[in-house]
């Protein structure tokens, strides 16, 4: 706003032509005079002035009073325009909105490597934390203080925004003084953050398919697929896993136990892997290692399956027919083979794991054997020299000889524990408890029994029969089996 004569009104040569602008937030006032050699100009000139326009708060005196000092003193030229702050407000200090802070950044987009292929399967799409990690800072808003304007009108700041976000169950809120607040993770899990809500669910839990559109799964918890593991996906995860649907994958890694609720159908020469317990509907076709129990209820077609606790078909008609089943503990089920006379192994009481691991033993210990007769024939050429040299070692080759002696014990270390491993698996090769395999109905032609050095090959159908396996039995003790239900 800028204030000034009216244009109707004769100037006279003795005035003193004043004006005045003022901001538009009111904060400021700047007030501009003509210089005239024939008026003198006062303090209380631009005092009046600034009153007459309600102009009362931040009046800057000093200012006015050093203008009034230069007109006289200063070579002004008639005509000349002098200016200065007449006036200042007193500015309000804003407020501080509040404010999250988030630590756990979002996962890259698709990468693309240095030939321009996407790899859509491995995208991370899921964020994982460890118990105790820093998930979020809240800090608290911060009010502002009043100003006042020229006119002494108060300047009020808006009241700040309080910061918006809710915490589930496995968030720790923590006080750090000053209204702050640390949000930590309760548990190890997946960070979830959606819009004002942030959380923690140790179990990951997958609504769709594993595919192509939620990419390869790792997860070092317990993970539940709403529908199926589709071919071509890999899962790994070191809790259980429950699948409401199918697993048509071969590259399923289970550290816990794992249940199907539909069936296993992989169709590949990738394997299926749990450490705990499996429990499924059926499986087909497909290569299975549980080192727990496995429980189906309906059937087992043409599957290399090893369990290293004991497994049963429960369905009255559950079958296991073509591929191998090795188990080491006891198998049940009321069908075994099928009527097309299909090659069927079935083999209890062996410890898969135990015998592989003694071939790998084996095998080493040809070569740690090797290595320590050659550090052997080391040792006497350096005993001899020692010999020949009585005692007397020329430090040159000190060091050599250390070394000799060093390779030589090592090699020896190693080989000791290599034999100790080969009798460990040795004797844990078999189970040494009595197994049974029990067919509730009927059992095949086709079908091969094994029970350590012991083939049983069934060349006419047999009904309702127990085998029964025992180390100290020369072949199996066969019995009739009676439904007791």
């Amino acid at each position: 706003m800028s204030t000034e004569p009216g244009p109707n009104k004769a100037p006279d040569v003795n005035d003193l032509r004043m004006s005045l602008s003022v901001g538009d937030d009111g904060m400021q006032a700047v007030f501009k005079v003509v210089y005239n050699p024939r008026r003198r100009l006062h303090y209380q000139d631009v005092f009046q002035h600034l009153n007459e326009n309600q102009i009362i708060f931040g009046i800057k005196h000093d200012d006015i009073k050093r203008l009034e000092k230069d007109w006289l003193e200063q070579g002004h030229q008639e005509g000349q325009v002098l200016e200065i702050i007449a006036a200042r407000g007193l500015p309000m200090q804003p407020c501080e909105d509040g404010r999250v802070e988030f630590f756990i950044k979002k996962r890259p987009p698709v990468v693309i490597d240095d030939k321009g292929r996407a790899d859509f399967r491995n995208i991370d799409r899921f964020t994982t934390v460890n118990d105790g990690e820093r998930l979020a800072r809240i800090y608290p808003p911060r009010e502002g203080k009043s100003g006042m304007d020229i006119r002494g009108h108060e300047v009020v700041p808006r009241e700040p925004k309080r910061p918006l976000l809710e915490t589930g169950k496995n968030v720790i809120r923590l006080e750090e003084g000053e209204g702050r607040i640390l949000c930590k993770a309760r548990t190890h899990g997946i960070y979830i953050h959606s819009r004002n809500f942030i959380d923690v669910n140790p179990e990951l839990a997958i609504q769709s398919s594993i595919g192509l559109e939620t990419g390869n799964v790792k997860y070092d918890g317990n993970v539940r697929v709403g529908h199926n593991i589709e071919r071509g996906s890999s899962l790994f995860c070191r809790g259980d896993l429950k699948v409401r649907g199918m697993v048509e994958s071969d590259d399923v890694h289970v550290g816990g136990s794992m249940q199907v609720d539909k069936g296993i159908h992989a169709s590949g020469q990738g394997l299926i892997k749990a450490a705990g317990d499996l429990r499924t509907n059926y499986i087909d076709n497909s290569h299975i290692f549980v080192e727990g129990s496995i429980e189906v209820q309906r059937s087992i077609n043409a599957s290399e399956i090893v369990c290293m606790g004991d497994l049963v078909v429960a369905d009255k008609n559950g079958s296991i027919s073509g591929g191998s089943v090795y188990c080491f503990g006891s198998i049940a089920a009321s069908i075994i083979g099928n009527r097309s006379e299909t090659a069927t192994r079935i083999v209890v009481g062996h410890h898969v794991k135990n015998i592989e691991l003694l071939k790998r033993e084996l095998h080493n210990k040809e070569i740690l054997g090797r290595n320590y007769e050659d550090s052997v024939i080391d040792v006497k050429k350096v005993n001899a020299f020692i010999t020949r040299m009585r005692g007397k070692v020329p430090a040159d080759k000190r060091l050599q000889f250390r070394q000799v002696f060093a390779h030589y014990k090592e090699c020896k270390l190693k080989l000791e524990a290599c034999l100790f491993h080969i009798e460990r698996y040795k004797a844990g090769q078999y189970n040494k408890d009595e197994v049974r395999l029990i067919v509730r109905d009927v059992l095949h032609p086709g079908v091969v029994i094994q029970y350590r050095s012991h083939i049983e090959k069934i060349t006419a159908p047999q009904s309702s029969c127990i085998y029964i396996f025992r180390p100290d039995l020369d072949g199996p003790l066969i019995k009739a089996w009676k439904n007791e239900s």
